[in-house]
C-alpha cells in the first residue's frame, strides 16, 4: 500500500478506504441473516482517541460508540511531512485498537499543524503556547487531518 493511504484492516488483508460510514438512516452492514430477514446490523464503533473534540464530533451522528486510548508513539519521523504524519498516526491508532477489538469498526484520527512545511508540535506549556502564537502572527498555518478505519 502506498504510504499515507488510510486503510481498513481485517486480519492480514488491507483495503483502501475513501469514505466515511453511511449516514445513520442507511444500513451499515448486513449479514446473510439480515439479507433474508430484511434486518440490518450495525458494527460496534470504537473511536481510537481520548480527544474531547473528536468524541463530540462523532457524538453528533447519534450513534453509540466507545472511546479507547491508543498507545501509539506520536513522534514524527525525521523528514516526514506533516500530511504524511497525520495519515500514519491515524492508521497506527486505528490498527492498535482494532487488534484488541476485532468485532468493531475502529476510527483512528490525527491532526498535524503545518507552518511552512514543518510540523507545529503541541506547545505543552503556557510559555511555549505564547511563543508559538508569536511565531504564527501574520502567517498561515495549515492543518492536516488523517482518518483511518479498521474493521
Amino acid at each position: 500500500m502506498a504510504s499515507g493511504q488510510a486503510s481498513a484492516v481485517r486480519g492480514d488483508r488491507r483495503r483502501r478506504v475513501d469514505t466515511l460510514p453511511a449516514p445513520a438512516s442507511e444500513p451499515h452492514a448486513t449479514s446473510s441473516h439480515a439479507a433474508r430477514t430484511g434486518r440490518t446490523t450495525m458494527p460496534r464503533i470504537v473511536l481510537a482517541s481520548t480527544s474531547p473534540y473528536r468524541r463530540e464530533l462523532l457524538a453528533r451522528l447519534h450513534l453509540p460508540f466507545d472511546c479507547v486510548a491508543p498507545q501509539v508513539d506520536e513522534a514524527p519521523i525525521a523528514g516526514e511531512s506533516p500530511r504524511v504524519t497525520a495519515r500514519r498516526l491515524a492508521q497506527a491508532k486505528a490498527e492498535a485498537i482494532a487488534a484488541a477489538h476485532p468485532d468493531a469498526l475502529v476510527i483512528g484520527a490525527d491532526q498535524v499543524a503545518d507552518l511552512d512545511g514543518e510540523p507545529l508540535n503541541k506547545p505543552g506549556s503556557h510559555a511555549a503556547a505564547l511563543a508559538q502564537l508569536i511565531t504564527l502572527q501574520g502567517r498561515t498555518a495549515v492543518f492536516h487531518s488523517g482518518l483511518a478505519l479498521a474493521a
